[in-house]
């Protein structure tokens, strides 16, 4: 009866409409909007995806920061390494995935947040009949669960192990590190393994034009967040959110020893119906 009882309230949880936390008005493009645009657009918004709709507003596809990462990859020195993220002369519509993952705005938290989970997406977007009303992502989910007091210690939702790299690794090196741990981001680390800053997709666009040699250290970002791995996962979500902070560094004795991404914090929601 317990047992019963506590699942019942983990599904509680999550059980509200995805309407009560989505951004909305959504941002979109035109398919024939050049990418060099589509990146200024995400810049200046501070968001990582945005839908391509064409003239009838028809959602055909999305484009997002991981995408402009990939494209901008294929400027390539002759041995092979990356030597700048220039962005080739092509339009949203011919480089966007096709299809929009889309809940309706009476979708509950928790199976949005499977969907994130299940396609490894950072965001679904909120469609009302025909149109795309609002976003909710990994961001709005931080704000669901600081409100829920979800109080399980990070250390239990945090993937490890967190990819590390020299403070002093040229910009070059760290772009073929960055993609080929199949990862969004790096903790930039000292002579003493202490983590100094990140890495992530917006610092290596916006390092696109450096020269190769350049130190990472001159790149990366000093806006991380660390917090013990003993830390409520509300808290670090609070956190997060107040900062926008786009992971959180877990540790321990004063070392990195894990990471929570967005998509971390959409598991913890995602398994929260099985919690005990």
């Amino acid at each position: 009866m317990a047992r019963c009882l506590r699942k019942l309230t983990a599904m509680a949880h999550f059980a509200m409409p995805v309407a009560t936390y989505m951004t909305k008005p959504v941002l979109s493009v035109a398919p024939d909007t050049p990418i060099e645009v589509v990146y200024q657009l995400l810049t200046d918004r501070g968001i990582s995806c945005v839908p391509v709709v064409n003239s009838v507003g028809q959602a055909m596809g999305v484009i997002s920061r991981t995408d402009l990462l990939r494209l901008g990859r294929l400027s390539m020195g002759p041995t092979g390494r990356v030597t700048a993220l220039s962005f080739p002369t092509s339009t949203a519509g011919e480089k966007m995935h096709e299809g929009v993952m889309t809940v309706t705005p009476e979708s509950t938290v928790i199976a949005a947040a499977r969907l994130m989970v299940k396609q490894r997406i950072h965001r679904v977007f909120v469609k009302h009949a025909e149109d795309i009303e609002g976003v909710l992502s990994t961001k709005e989910l931080l704000v669901a669960i600081r409100d829920k007091k979800i109080e399980t210690p990070i250390g239990e939702h945090m993937s490890k192990p967190a990819y590390t790299i020299a403070a002093n690794t040229e910009v070059s090196r760290a772009m073929d590190r960055l993609w080929g741990a199949h990862v969004s981001g790096l903790v930039v680390v000292d002579d003493d393994e202490r983590a100094i800053g990140v890495l992530t997709q917006v610092e290596a666009l916006m390092a696109r034009n450096a020269p190769p040699d350049t130190s990472l250290e001159d790149v990366m970002s000093y806006g991380m967040l660390c917090l013990h791995q003993s830390t409520p996962l509300y808290r670090a979500a609070g956190h997060a959110y107040a900062t926008r902070a786009r992971r959180v560094l877990v540790t321990e004795d004063h070392k990195v020893v894990g990471v929570l991404t967005g998509l971390d914090f959409a598991r913890a929601i995602a398994a929260s119906e099985s919690a005990s």
